[in-house]
Formats: structure tokens, sequence, C-alpha cells
């Protein structure tokens, strides 16, 4: 009930009262930290076909976290990081972007300012 409490109108403000046990957190902190200890899966791991699971869904159904999330039985926080974690181990490492589409840019930006200027 407390995860969804917008849901129930008794419940509606829990998260405000559960904050102020917390005087330096803000409410949103709070309930994005109850969130994630009461929706976390038990076993903290991905296996190889929920990594496979999650790449097909990304495809199919675009950045859709909650869902996938809801399918998995794991938090949306957890799903969207493994999923960073599983593109980026497909990208080149060492080159955070290419130098040839700065240069065009830059060559871009200094004709326009040379044309203004002559």
């Amino acid at each position: 009930m407390v995860l969804d409490c917008r849901k129930h109108r008794e419940l509606r403000y829990c998260w405000k009262e559960i904050g102020l046990a917390f005087p330096y957190r803000t409410t949103h902190a709070v309930s994005q930290r109850g969130h994630t200890l009461f929706t976390r899966d038990e076993s903290r791991t991905w296996t190889e076909d929920e990594k496979a699971f999650i790449l097909q869904y990304v495809k199919i159904h675009g950045n859709d976290w909650k869902g996938l999330a809801d399918i998995l039985g794991k938090n949306r926080y957890h799903v969207h990081d493994t999923y960073r974690r599983i593109f980026r181990a497909g990208l080149k490492k060492g080159e955070l972007f290419s130098f040839f589409p700065f240069f065009l840019l830059l060559l871009a930006y200094l004709s326009y300012f040379y044309n203004l200027l002559f």
C-alpha cells in the first residue's frame, strides 16, 4: 500500500510523515529510498537470460523501465542501471567521441562568423 500511496486516499501523504523521522532528507529522497528497498530483488544478481530480455524489451518497447521492472520483479532504477552497463559494454572503450564531427562543427562555426565579419 505504501508503494502506491497515491491510489489510497488515507495514505496520500504518508511519505511526508515518514520523512519527518529523517530531518536531513527530502521527502522525495525518502520516498525513492523506500521504493528501492521495498522493490529490491532478493538475489540481486542478473542472469544472462534477464540481460538478453532487457535488450530485447528495450528494442521493442523503448525505455519503459517501470513496465520492465514489473515484469522482472526488480526495481526500475536497477533495471535502468543494468541496461546502461550492458549497453556501454558493447561500445568502444577509450573514445568518448570522434574528433571528426567536432572538427566539422568547428569549421562551420568559424565560416559562419567569417562571413558575418567580411
